[in-house]
């Protein structure tokens, strides 16, 4: 098994802890961290260099407010299809929305629903 192929397994591994990704951080592959690990929103702010934000989009349990911090950073087709969104973040928000997952994936109705797209 190749070295690369470890620090792969290692990644996706439930025991490792923040403190290890953090002294590992040149070795570990970050797309599987960010994946598979469960993240603070302090460590992950900390990393933001380093965090691949579309697959912490997809993958973590992110706060509106941590949401709103990073909405530059973010992918926002995975937040509208993944992240659980109140009306209010999504009307004060709209124009990051992806419409079509929004419509498919959020727990909305028609009226609202026009309403974000005006």
């Amino acid at each position: 098994m190749s070295c690369q192929n470890v620090w792969n397994q290692i990644s996706i591994s439930p025991v490792i802890t923040e403190e290890f990704i953090i002294f590992f951080q040149q070795e570990v592959n970050w797309d599987l961290i960010c994946r598979y690990q469960k993240l603070s929103l302090d460590f992950m702010r900390t990393y933001l260099n380093r965090v691949n934000w579309s697959v912490v989009s997809k993958y973590q349990v992110l706060s509106e407010k941590f949401i709103d911090e990073f909405k530059e950073n973010l992918d926002w087709e995975y937040i509208c299809k993944y992240q659980k969104l109140s009306r209010d973040f999504m009307k004060n928000h709209k124009g990051y929305l992806h419409e079509d997952n929004v419509e498919l994936y959020q727990y909305i109705n028609d009226d609202f629903l026009a309403e974000i797209r005006n």
